[in-house]
């Protein structure tokens, strides 16, 4: 069977014992990056997620298979590569849309093997040939080559750093973003302190809210999911939150997991002074179906273009929520 092969996916159930795979369809133009679903709607995300086969294997994290070298290739190039797809299995079912990256049909690989060779950008080749560079410095450089799905895909089938491995993309994910993230704030924490400014936008069913007050970096992302959605069939409205101060946080967020990292990385490639920022999220029953944490990156992105005089009457109340707030308005008290 011909099919064309344009990402690879790396699921992260039964670890350190993997499905991994790639993610091929039988029409050229059906690409899934962040960059072709933007302008779409959920249910166009949801049909051209349906056309979507996860042709994989089971593989432990260390291990070499043939397959994986062919992955490589796919993560590594620049368009979509025609391969020859054999399965062991025939779906019955379609993968279930609960999971953060929904797509169609998964079935076991019989074999797989790539009709094309990869064009391939020289310093992704020159950084995923060096094992001497270790994973934080060889994103930090590819970022300036690439965007962060290629890079995810990149350090999910152990192409960078030093001592490699697959990585299940879920967690690719959210440690490119906090990768990235991480250089940006370096850059700035030095800098003058941000003007006071609201930006607001609506992506997806989803409402985002942004609040940059002048001092120094601080930033804390608030999750407001309404009754009666995805993540919330219940009666009354779900608060998630989690900050930081002018330091990196240590630990991973308790609450609010990859979508944090998500929505950092955006406002940090859009300041370029250091400020108190605060990200709302409303999820609302518009929002149908989960589709991954670059919802929230791209959401916040469509927002940083929307800027606004003041922030919705409907928001204020949530920031009763926010701890970065709260501490704001104590200091003015004290102050005055």
């Amino acid at each position: 069977m011909r099919h064309y092969s344009s990402g690879i996916f790396i699921g992260s159930k039964n670890y350190p014992f993997l499905s991994i795979g790639a993610l091929t369809s039988e029409e050229q133009s059906i690409q899934d990056t962040p960059q072709d679903l933007r302008p779409l709607t959920i249910e166009e995300i949801i049909q051209r997620r349906q056309a979507l086969t996860h042709a994989k294997v089971q593989q432990h994290v260390r291990a070499k298979h043939q397959l994986l070298e062919q992955l490589q290739d796919v993560a590594k190039s620049k368009h979509a590569l025609e391969s020859e797809l054999t399965f062991l299995n025939t779906p019955s079912t379609l993968e279930s849309f609960s999971k953060s990256l929904p797509h169609g049909k998964s079935l076991f690989l019989e074999r797989f093997e790539l009709l094309q060779t990869p064009k391939v950008k020289r310093k992704i080749e020159q950084l995923t040939a060096d094992t001497d560079v270790g994973a934080r410095t060889a994103l930090q450089e590819l970022q300036r080559y690439t965007d962060e799905h290629q890079l995810t895909q990149l350090l999910s089938t152990g192409l960078l750093g030093r001592k490699r491995k697959i990585v299940p993309t879920k967690w690719s994910i959210t440690a490119v973003d906090d990768t990235l993230s991480t250089q940006q704030q370096e850059k700035i924490l030095e800098t003058d302190t941000h003007e006071e400014t609201y930006y607001s936008a609506t992506f997806l069913g989803n409402e985002f809210h942004i609040i940059i007050k002048p001092g120094v970096w601080s930033f804390e992302l608030i999750e407001i999911t309404l009754p009666r959605t995805i993540y919330n069939p219940g009666e009354k409205t779900i608060i998630s939150k989690d900050h930081e101060y002018h330091h990196k946080r240590k630990k991973y967020v308790s609450e609010t997991a990859g979508a944090y990292y998500a929505a950092k990385l955006a406002i940090l490639e859009h300041v370029k002074k250091q400020g108190r920022v605060i990200v709302l999220r409303k999820i609302t029953p518009a929002y149908t179906t989960p589709l991954g944490v670059w919802v929230i990156r791209e959401g916040v992105r469509k927002a940083l273009q929307h800027p606004t005089e003041q922030l919705s009457k409907e928001i204020t109340p949530y920031l009763r929520e926010s701890k970065l707030f709260q501490e704001q308005q104590a200091q003015l008290k004290t102050y005055f």
